[in-house]
């Protein structure tokens, strides 16, 4: 068999926990991925994974390969990338986790330019708001707006998010137009799920954090947006989602005289000795397009 990889389709179930997890994860049936693991044992003559049960938990024995196994392919990625400095060729599938608003309104705009200057790269992207481990998850980079929860992964800052809260002109008109974030408490509030208060600077620079009671949850900017233009509450988002509105007189600016503090959305990738040609591609690209200080 091709023991490199057998290797990598074992790295990829003792990350995702199971077949059926490390089949979706690389384009394969649950039954193709047994059948490498089957072989791999057979090659080097011992056990690496118990299966009794719907997860294949790693033996002893599997622990110690699967370390090796890491390093090993490892160094393989890196001395292809070594290659592809050399040769200016940028190839291979390229894994990247970005944040729902960034790429619906933003990246997907830029994206195809690119893949159209880099036709060697296959794109396999994830959409998604919730917390991803590179790692385990096998993704090359990940373009979000939150702090990286692991101190080991690289954090490549690119610009500086804005935010901003925004009503119609019905609802200001209906209900005042808030003075202070104090008086947010006598509005509707449009709310992401996730967010139990929202935090202002004074005019003295101090932080003001007010309680979030919404009566609309929504972790969807799109259907936060449009609540709001249609006159149900106040939202929360990133001034280059919402700014289109308010040029277009659907959406008002509140409370421009409290600024929310700014997010920053950044590239996180792990560690490695020598960044891969495409890694360093596409966060040149997220420069080029994106890094201007702050996207607006």
């Amino acid at each position: 068999m091709d023991r490199l990889h057998g290797m990598k389709v074992f790295e990829k179930v003792a990350d995702c926990g199971s077949f059926t997890a490390a089949a979706e994860a690389c384009g394969m049936t649950p039954q193709n991925i047994a059948k490498i693991i089957a072989a791999l044992e057979k090659d080097i003559g011992a056990q690496l994974l118990n299966r009794s049960t719907r997860r294949q938990n790693l033996t002893e024995i599997g622990e110690m390969y699967l370390e090796r196994a890491r390093v090993i392919l490892a160094d393989v990625e890196e001395t292809d990338a070594l290659v592809s400095h050399f040769t200016g060729e940028v190839k291979g599938t390229l894994r990247v986790s970005v944040a729902n608003t960034f790429a619906i309104y933003q990246l997907s705009h830029k994206l195809p330019g690119w893949l159209k200057e880099n036709p060697g790269i296959r794109l396999d992207m994830t959409v998604t708001n919730r917390e991803v481990n590179l790692i385990e998850e096998g993704f090359d980079v990940a373009v979000t707006d939150e702090e990286p929860p692991d101190s080991s992964l690289i954090r490549h800052r690119i610009s500086e998010l804005p935010i901003i809260l925004a009503a119609s002109p019905a609802y200001i008109e209906a209900n005042g137009m808030p003075a202070s974030p104090e008086d947010l408490s006598h509005h509707t509030l449009l709310v992401r799920q996730d967010q139990t208060s929202w935090t202002f600077k004074g005019p003295d620079r101090s932080l003001i954090t007010i309680p979030t009671s919404a009566k609309y949850l929504a972790n969807n900017c799109l259907i936060s947006c449009e609540m709001a233009i249609g006159g149900l509450g106040i939202t929360k988002q990133p001034l280059f989602r919402l700014r289109p509105h308010i040029e277009r007189g659907e959406l008002i600016q509140v409370l421009p005289d409290y600024p929310i503090p700014s997010k920053t959305l950044s590239a996180v990738y792990p560690q490695r000795r020598l960044m891969t040609l495409k890694v360093k591609k596409f966060l040149d690209f997220l420069d080029q397009e994106f890094g201007h200080g702050q996207l607006m």
